[in-house]
């Protein structure tokens, strides 16, 4: 599911060797810069074992397993899940049980990252998911453009989630152009509501 720029990111991680510390030193400091901003850590579920995420739920607000469905346990960790069209009622049922914050939904078949026209497909998911829940909704996969992002907001989702594009800029080493890309996203989609 995860194109080359996420599983490159991940391989970055292990090959750095990053520790348990490392990650609650960065989470602590985000929460400081930003405290009203929501973090959702995304792994693996080797990585949720090898940084022992789940005890250290203080430090974030939800976890995102995209390779295994989490369910929730005594734990109380918030879950988001991820959700498609190709999904039966039944297994939409259930994971809204174990889900909290979003409903991942995927704009449709293929990797992440891809680069392209967004399927129409995730409108399908979304009214499946809205006649059981009102979870909120976000939209995610080969989103990376900011008329993208208008038209999911205007097809009345909650968000729009781009990672691929962020983690591309960033291994680019030019601060200025992620600066410039998220004030472009700002600015397109600021006055829709």
């Amino acid at each position: 599911m995860d194109g080359e720029v996420i599983k490159n990111s991940y391989g970055k991680v292990l090959q750095l060797g990053i520790s348990e510390e490392e990650i609650k030193t960065a989470l602590i400091r985000i929460r400081k810069n930003y405290p009203d901003l929501p973090i959702v850590i995304m792994s693996y579920f080797e990585g949720i074992e090898k940084y022992n995420l789940f005890n250290i739920k203080e430090y974030y607000d939800a976890i995102l397993c995209p390779d295994r469905v989490l369910e929730k346990t005594a734990e109380d960790i918030n879950l988001i899940q991820i959700y498609h069209e190709e999904m039966d009622d039944k297994t939409i049922e259930n994971l809204i049980k174990n889900n909290d914050g979003f409903a991942y939904v995927l704009s449709g078949k293929g990797n992440t990252g891809s680069r392209g026209e967004i399927s129409s497909n995730y409108k399908i998911t979304k009214e499946r998911i809205r006649s059981i829940s009102d979870i909120p909704i976000q939209i995610g996969f080969g989103i990376y453009k900011s008329s993208q992002i208008k038209e999911l907001l205007q097809s009345k989702v909650d968000g729009a989630i781009i990672g691929s594009e962020v983690i591309r800029r960033i291994d680019e080493g030019d601060k200025n152009s992620l600066s410039d890309y998220i004030k472009e996203l700002k600015k397109y989609t600021k006055n829709l509501y």
